[in-house]
Formats: structure tokens, sequence, C-alpha cells
């Protein structure tokens, strides 16, 4: 079984029941804007916190992202393109119109990817898979415009402590100061950064609350310069 398909059978069993309610009402907000559920909020989100406008077209790469959850804001000015190690998610997000490319970036296989190719690159819990981090990073460099904004979530160590290695394809804690560091010295700049939870930030989007650094995972927003 694939690391993707097993991933996604344990995320259909673990719907917690004690927050359905605030999830259903949640769906609904943003179905009423024409959206297909709360999910959508995870994008756009990204892009409030980068104060990007969806006033033109926006070249969006998710590195890893699996069912393309994250990908799940609809907007005539948003191409879409999702990247991943394991194609078992392509057939559904090409019929969503999001672009799939079966690839790892943290290799030495040939790119095919433009240079400034992207507006907005993201990693959802993907930077704490990587061993070659410094090719990652070069590639995420020259393909990200000058100016884009690289959106990153992964645990935070000091928070989970040995719970990071729980998942045995984990192999890079990091903490908000090395997360700093490793951007720093590849040429980004921080935007944001704090410590949230993502599936409680998605229920707390419905009735409007506001929770900062309260979560272990770390959440940062990084711009090339």
């Amino acid at each position: 079984m694939s690391y993707l398909k097993q991933y996604h059978q344990n995320q259909s069993q673990s719907a917690a029941s004690i927050s359905s309610y605030y999830i259903n009402q949640a769906d609904k907000r943003w179905q009423k804007q024409g959206q297909k559920n709360r999910h959508a909020y995870l994008l756009q989100r990204v892009l409030n916190l980068a104060n990007i406008k969806l006033d033109k077209c926006l070249n969006v790469m998710e590195i890893g992202g699996g069912d393309g959850t994250f990908l799940t804001l609809e907007n005539d000015h948003l191409v879409k393109t999702l990247v991943d190690i394991d194609n078992y998610f392509e057939g559904p997000l090409t019929a969503r119109g999001i672009k799939f490319a079966k690839c790892d970036l943290s290799s030495d296989e040939p790119n095919i990817f433009k240079n400034d190719e992207f507006d907005l690159i993201a990693m959802n819990h993907v930077i704490e898979h990587i061993w070659h981090i410094e090719t990652l990073m070069a590639q995420i460099k020259r393909m990200l415009k000058k100016g884009g904004y690289m959106y990153i979530r992964t645990p935070d160590i000091e928070r989970v402590g040995m719970e990071f290695f729980d998942d045995y394809t984990h192999v890079r804690p990091f903490s908000k100061a090395g997360l700093k560091h490793l951007f720093s010295v590849h040429g980004f700049e921080l935007v944001h950064m704090q410590n949230t939870n993502n599936r409680l930030l998605q229920i707390a989007d419905y009735p409007g609350i506001k929770l900062q650094n309260f979560g272990k995972e770390i959440e940062a927003i990084f711009k090339a310069i």
C-alpha cells in the first residue's frame, strides 16, 4: 500500500464527531460563497496573510499536496499545480483542473518547471520528510518569481517533542528559529510566523474566532528577495 493511500484511509476514519457541528456550519458558509466546502479557507488564509489579491492570474504550486485539499479554493484567476512523488491522486486532481506532475524536487532528476514560473509555492507538512533539503530549496528559489511567496506548515519540534517520530517518514525536525535560518540562507525574508493547528483553524473560521500561537505546528510565509 502506498503512503498516500494509507494516509487517505486514516484521514477518512478520523473525523471528529465533537466538532461535526462547526464543520458542517463552516462548509455551509463557504458553499454560500460558491465554494465546495470549508477547505477553501486553507488557500484563502494564505492569500490574506500574504496580502495577495486575486485580481490577476496567480500561478500556485503545492509540493507533496496529496489529494489537493489545500488547493480547494476556486477562482478564475488561480492556476493550480500539484507535485508529488506518488501519483495515487492524479486522476481526481486532473478532474478538478489541477495540473499534476509526478516528480521529486529534492532529487537530481530533470525538472519540468521553468525559472520564475510561480507566484506562490506551498508545502503543508512536507519539509520534515526531506533528506536533501539544499536541493529542494534551490529548486524552490529557481521556480519562484522574485517577490513571490513560500508557505510552510510543519510540526514545531519544541512543542511536539519525540511525537515527531511517530511518523516513520519524518526525518528533519524544525524549530521556528531553524526554519527562519534555512530560508534566510536561501534568500527569503520572513513575512509571517506563528504556532497554529490546521484543523482547528478551519473550525474556528466559522464563528470568526482568532486563534494564534496555540498549536503544535509552525505556520510561516516567506518572500523571495
